[in-house]
This record gives structure tokens, C-alpha cells and sequence, in this order.
């Protein structure tokens, strides 16, 4: 019986999920201990982040790689459905933007990526 969003329900997975409940845990826990910091650290020297944030947040960002609370680092592709943590997979977002259009930016139809970055 289908879930109505493009997969079969199966328990334990997310719609449109393309890998294994092991192996997106080991991206997040990835993410979470070294590329998102990793990421903030490179994402601070573009030209994007120099007329988006403070020096203050640069330093902060460059230094310690963190963002200020209002933004959150987001995969384009998300993790759940094949995306991986490498910097061109990765943008800075407003955490407002982030929740208030969570299903539309996760869950969208196949081919209809809102970053175009389909398979």
C-alpha cells in the first residue's frame, strides 16, 4: 500500500528515502561532528556570506564554524534522499525560511528539486 507520496510506506524511512537507516546516520553524524563546521568555515571567505553577515559573524563563523541563530546550513539535496554533506550540496538559510517551508524543501516531488539539483 502506497503512503501517497511517491514510496511505498515502509517502517522506519521517510518518504522518497534512498538510503539505509545506517548509512543516513552515519551522514548526519558527520554532518553534525565536522562538515558543518568544516562547511561555515569555507562558506564565510565567498563573496555570498561577506554581503550576508557581519564581520563579526564572518570572524565567528571562520573561527569557530558557526552561524548566527537565525540561519541554519541546509542540504539541498537532503541527506535522506541520497545528498551528501560536500560544500556545493550545502546553503545557508534563514531558519524561519527553513521551517516554514520544511516539506516543500525535503519531501518535493522527484524532479522537482527547488534548487534543480535532480537525478
Amino acid at each position: 500500500k502506497g503512503s501517497g507520496q511517491g514510496t511505498p510506506s515502509q517502517a522506519g524511512t521517510k518518504p522518497y528515502q534512498t538510503v539505509s537507516g545506517d548509512e543516513l546516520a552515519g551522514r548526519r553524524a558527520d554532518f553534525n561532528s565536522t562538515a558543518r563546521k568544516d562547511f561555515l568555515k569555507q562558506y564565510a571567505k565567498t563573496s555570498e556570506a561577506k554581503i550576508l553577515f557581519s564581520e563579526e559573524d564572518l570572524v565567528l563563523m571562520r573561527e569557530k564554524g558557526v552561524l548566527p541563530e537565525d540561519y541554519v546550513v541546509h542540504h539541498k539535496v537532503p541527506l535522506f534522499r541520497g545528498g551528501s554533506n560536500k560544500f556545493s550540496n550545502l546553503d545557508v538559510i534563514l531558519r524561519d525560511y527553513h521551517r516554514a517551508n520544511y516539506s516543500g524543501l525535503h519531501f518535493y516531488e522527484p524532479g522537482k528539486n527547488p534548487y534543480g539539483c535532480n537525478k
